[in-house]
Formats: structure tokens, sequence, C-alpha cells
């Protein structure tokens, strides 16, 4: 899911341009990149949990958090667009590609761009989680 083929495939729809690993010269995919706290926030918005709750909840399953550092980064990564592709200084405001995720019983969608301008992924949601969920029990 998050490889260099989407990077190729975002390239091709929005940038006209066939190769785009040149993207990862300066940037890199956020999930893998900084600590299990990062990754586990980051995968809990993947999913869309409904509340902070829920969000606390899975991530309590995986590793303990500091109360501080859970409120740090869940305002820091609670936004509209989830990224996956960003700087290589890690700040989430320092440019990036992302997507808006919806949930919905059956399927997830991203949607990224906007207006006339977008493409939506549509993944079923049981092999979407089992994605995350996999790659939770090889990295955790």
């Amino acid at each position: 899911m998050f490889d260099k083929c989407l990077i190729n495939e975002i390239g091709r729809i929005f940038w006209n341009k066939d190769n785009s690993e040149s993207f990862f010269d300066d940037n890199i995919g956020f999930l893998g990149a900084f600590c299990k706290e990062t990754d586990l926030i980051m995968i809990s918005f993947f999913l869309k949990f409904k509340t902070k709750r829920e969000t606390r909840e899975f991530i309590e399953k995986y590793i303990e958090i500091e109360e501080d550092r859970f409120e740090n980064l869940y305002r820091e990564f609670n936004e509209e667009i989830t990224l996956f592709y960003g700087c290589r200084c890690g700040d989430l405001n320092c440019g990036g590609i992302g997507a808006k995720i919806e949930k919905s019983t059956k399927f997830y969608n991203w949607v990224l761009g906007e207006g006339e301008n977008s493409k939506i992924y549509r993944f079923e949601t049981e092999q979407y989680q089992n994605e995350f969920l996999k790659y939770l029990n090889r990295s955790i």
C-alpha cells in the first residue's frame, strides 16, 4: 500500500509524470519512518476511529503512552488530510502527499486531490484493516 508504486500512480495522475520515484530523493513515507508511537497514531487515523478514546484504546493495545505524548500526537495528526508521504524533517506542514480518508461499512476511500482534479482509491474494509494489522504485527 505504501510503496513506490503508489507514488508512481500519483505522479501519473497529478504531475503528468511516468516515473515519480525521484519524489523520495527529498521525501519519505511517514509510516515506519519515525517511532512506534507515531506509527500507531498514523495507523489509527488511517483506520478512522470515531473518537479520541477509541484511538487511545487502539494504541494502548500495543504500547503504553503518556497522556501528554498522546495528546500532542493526536493534535498533530488529527487533520482532514492524512499524510503518508512528506518531508524528511517530519514536519507535517512541510509539504507532502496525503488523502482524505472516508470509511463506510464496506469500504475505505482515499480521496486525493480536489474537485475535478481528484482521484478516489477504494479498499475493501476487511482487507484494508488486515494490511495495517499485519504491518503492526511485523513492526511492533
